[in-house]
C-alpha cells in the first residue's frame, strides 16, 4: 500500500511538472512493487518516467521508458492507451530534432 501511495504522489509531481521530485518516487514504486504489478500499471509508471525524463531534457532515458511503456501498452491491446503514447513520442521527436539542430 505504501508504494501505491508513493506512486500517486509521483503522479501528482508529474502533473505539476516537478519531474526531479517525481523520478525517485516512480523508480521506488516500480522497484518495490514490480512482482505484484499488473502490466497496465507498470506501463503507466514507465510512461510517467518517460514524461519526466523528456521534460528534464534527458532524451536517452525518456526514450527508453517510452519504448517500454509502448511495448506493455501494446501487450494489452488497448488502442486508447497505445495511441495516447503517440503524443509523448511526438514530444520526444520534437525535442530530439531541436537538440540535434542546436548542436550543429
Amino acid at each position: 500500500f505504501q508504494y501505491f501511495l508513493l506512486g500517486n504522489i509521483a503522479d501528482v509531481y508529474v502533473l505539476q511538472e516537478k519531474y526531479t521530485q517525481a523520478i525517485p518516487l516512480l523508480l521506488l514504486d516500480l522497484e518495490k512493487s514490480e512482482t505484484q504489478r499488473k502490466i497496465i500499471n507498470k506501463a503507466h509508471v514507465y510512461k510517467a518516467l518517460a514524461t519526466s525524463y523528456i521534460g528534464l531534457g534527458d532524451l536517452l532515458n525518456g526514450r527508453q521508458y517510452l519504448d517500454s511503456s509502448q511495448f506493455l501498452f501494446e501487450e494489452t491491446g488497448s488502442v486508447e492507451w497505445i495511441s495516447n503514447n503517440y503524443k509523448l513520442y511526438a514530444e520526444y521527436y520534437y525535442f530530439d530534432c531541436f537538440a540535434s539542430t542546436s548542436s550543429n
